[in-house]
Formats: C-alpha cells, structure tokens, sequence
C-alpha cells in the first residue's frame, strides 16, 4: 500500500466518512485503508436504514455504498440522500464500491446520482485517488 503524503494525511484527518456495507469483512477492509489515508471519523452502516441514520445525525462528508445492500438498494439510497430535504448534505460525495461491474449497474448508480464508482476488490491507491478527487471536488463546491 503506497504511503499518503504528508499534506494529504492532513487533509483526509478533517473529512468524515460513512461505509455503508453489510460484509463486516469487507467494510474492515475499507476502515483499514481509510486509517492509512488519516481518516479518523469512519461510520459503519450495515443497511441503508441506518445508513440514513448516519446521514442524519451526523456531518458527513463522504459516503462509500455498496448496491447490494439491505433494507432498499443502493441505488435508492443514492437516490434519498440527492432527493431528501430533511437531509444534511444532498451534495454529499458519493463513493460506489461493488462487486457489479456490468455497464448497467455502474450507469443506474451514477443516473442515482453516485459521483463515482469502483469494483470490488478496490486497492488502498485507487480508495485513496477517489477519495481525494470526490473530497477536493467538494471543497471546491462548499
């Protein structure tokens, strides 16, 4: 796994992260290469019901989902937090990380409105690359 930067360990240590992802292995996986990166504020979600929880509890300032997800899919739950008003941040970056890796499922993730996608397995590098770009594009915004 490459070595973050310094100036980027910095600026990964302020950003909040939410992992929405029912394989516990998996979502440790992620966890672990998020830590490596400096985040330090990473939430769990194991269904989109508590996934909305998060979102409206806390301030969050990236989202990572899965599609295969239970309670509604992921591609609904992309869909609430850019359509909700009761919600925090419909601007939120939105991460797809998935095992679908047919055109299909990655064009209906980002017409939800994901802001990027990555199939499963995903390494610490690309993670780290899509979290800068989606967390920097965001800064811009704000």
């Amino acid at each position: 796994m490459p070595e973050p930067r310094s100036s980027e360990r910095s600026q990964f240590a302020r950003i909040r992260v939410l992992i929405v992802e029912d394989n516990r292995h998996f979502a440790r996986i992620l966890k672990t290469m998020l830590r490596s990166y400096g985040i330090k504020d990473i939430f769990e979600a194991e269904d989109s019901f508590a996934a909305l929880e998060v979102l409206a509890d806390q301030d969050i300032d990236l989202m990572i989902t899965d599609l295969s997800i239970p309670g509604i899919s992921g591609f609904e739950l992309i869909h609430i937090v850019r359509s909700a008003g009761d919600l925090p941040n419909p601007l939120l970056p939105i991460l797809v990380v998935s095992a679908s890796a047919d055109k299909a499922s990655v064009l209906n993730a980002m017409k939800s409105g994901a802001d990027d996608y990555a199939i499963k397995p995903i390494s610490a590098a690309t993670l780290g690359r899509k979290v800068r770009n989606l967390v920097g594009k965001a800064q811009l915004v704000a």
